[in-house]
């Protein structure tokens, strides 16, 4: 797949504080998938928000409102999915 089409498959994920505590290993795997570009560190509700680009996100359209997505642990694989 083109760059191009990366950079329209934008989103965002929300992974708790606890994640990095507990199962750091996890985040390799996310992070194989996904490129982050914005980290937000958001206290009150202990957890960071990232938004960046990986090839499991929709396209999405100039303009349009970056989607959010859960992760998802299956096993040892990762997925992301559109919230809705």
């Amino acid at each position: 797949m083109k760059a191009k089409n990366l950079r329209r498959r934008i989103g965002k994920i929300t992974i708790s504080d606890m994640v990095l505590i507990d199962n750091p290993r996890m985040l390799f795997k996310v992070f194989a998938k996904f490129i982050p570009v914005r980290l937000e560190h958001e206290y009150h509700i202990a957890s960071f928000t990232y938004s960046g680009y990986s090839l499991d996100f929709e396209e999405v359209n100039e303009g349009d409102v970056i989607p959010t997505y859960n992760v998802v642990l299956e096993g040892k694989k990762v997925r992301f999915v559109l919230t809705t």
